[in-house]
């Protein structure tokens, strides 16, 4: 067992496997009409979680591969399956992401805490057999979602939930469901084709619909606030993978969250900024955003999002 910061980078190139890697599906940005008829998935704002299942063993992976150590759901997990299984899925703390995503980073730097799990829900989206994840050559979606919904026809579990799901035979529909989502205070929605198979990476076969535009930067710096916030944080400094975007984040930033990163500040650390508008400067190459807000750390990135990359996942114009 490490728990010394060392992560799949490091453990790669000291030729060593204690901290298994693998791929697993992404959503990508939609861009056209989506596959009618299609699933409609309830975006889920959560921790990644994969989780395999082998014997009675449970064990709970992030996208990078960091294990983690749930019991009460390692339990329901055990319950739900039916032979060596692997369940994709969201780890919530009901429906504050900033606590769970403290929760999961505590639970992998430091191990499990007795009770930390009481109010977590694993809420799953996807299935598959461990022989199908392992060859990397899976069932088309329709057939695992069903199997799935089955899983819970029999089971009475208390932390592990259904995302909520529906199939819908036009796009008005999805829109309206979308809408539906985004009005009661939730992300959006993911889109899938019910004849597209797991794809170990990122794949137009599942599309996410949002409200807002999103980036993944990493965060180089802060300056200090005025007013209220004099000799606190006033603004986190974060730029893209590249170097091509940075901007200044202090919207969004309540009180408490300016307190803790008053005491450890998060440099090095990825943050997710919510804007309206990629903007590029226009003496230079270089961009910057549009009413950027914080939204979260990021403890499930291992690296911030190029220019390249926010561009293509951009709704609306990019302003030149």
């Amino acid at each position: 067992k490490l728990a010394i910061g060392i992560d799949t980078g490091v453990n790669k190139a000291l030729g060593y496997d204690y901290i298994p890697t693998f791929d697993c599906m992404l959503a990508a940005p939609q861009k056209d009409e989506a596959p009618i008829p299609c699933y409609v998935d309830l975006k889920e704002d959560g921790v990644r979680c994969v989780a395999i299942i082998r014997g009675k063993v449970v064990k709970l992976y992030t996208r990078q591969g960091r294990l983690m150590h749930f019991p009460l759901i390692e339990k329901d997990l055990l319950r739900l399956s039916s032979g060596d299984r692997v369940f994709d899925g969201e780890l919530v703390h009901g429906s504050q992401r900033t606590l769970t995503s403290g929760i999961c980073n505590s639970n992998m730097k430091t191990g499990y805490v007795e009770g930390s799990d009481t109010a977590m829900e694993y809420r799953l989206f996807d299935t598959m057999t461990v022989e199908e994840w392992n060859n990397k050559d899976t069932r088309i979606q329709s057939e695992r979602t069903m199997e799935l919904q089955k899983l819970f026809l029999v089971a009475n579990l208390n932390h592990i939930k259904l995302v909520e799901t529906q199939l819908v035979h036009s796009y008005k529909k999805l829109l309206e469901i979308n809408d539906a989502y985004i009005a009661a205070g939730f992300e959006g929605v993911i889109v899938k084709d019910p004849n597209a198979k797991y794809m170990f990476k990122r794949n137009k076969a599942w599309s996410k619909l949002k409200a807002i535009n999103t980036a993944t930067l990493k965060c180089i710096g802060v300056t200090e606030g005025s007013g209220k916030r004099k000799g606190k944080i006033g603004a986190l400094v974060c730029e893209s993978e590249d170097g091509q975007l940075k901007v200044n984040v202090g919207s969004g930033l309540s009180d408490e969250v300016i307190d803790i990163f008053t005491d450890v500040p998060p440099i090095g650390r990825y943050i997710e900024v919510i804007f309206n508008v990629m903007i590029k400067g226009r003496d230079n190459e270089f961009y910057s955003l549009f009413l950027p807000r914080f939204h979260e750390v990021r403890i499930d990135k291992d690296e911030a999002d190029t220019v390249a990359k926010i561009r293509e996942e951009h709704t609306g114009k990019v302003e030149e």
